[in-house]
């Protein structure tokens, strides 16, 4: 498990709460459009990604809070 020292504490919680997810149109190669999520922090995009990326990003961050609240 991931240990973060205790002098970034306000700074991680800072910068956790500039984190959203909003929903976005992936375009296609040849044209079309793809369902998907966009990470922001901030105004600044940090991440666009297919739904069944997002979906499995949603599940991997599930599963570290069950260990984190869990103390493994």
């Amino acid at each position: 498990m991931f240990t973060s020292p205790s002098q970034f504490h306000t700074r991680n919680n800072k910068d956790a709460a500039l984190f959203n997810a909003y929903p976005a149109k992936l375009m296609q190669p040849a044209g079309g459009k793809e369902p998907g999520v966009v990470l922001m922090k901030g105004k600044a995009i940090r991440a666009v990604m297919p739904v069944s990326e997002a979906l499995r990003l949603a599940n991997e961050i599930a599963d570290s809070i069950a260990a984190a609240k869990a103390g493994s």
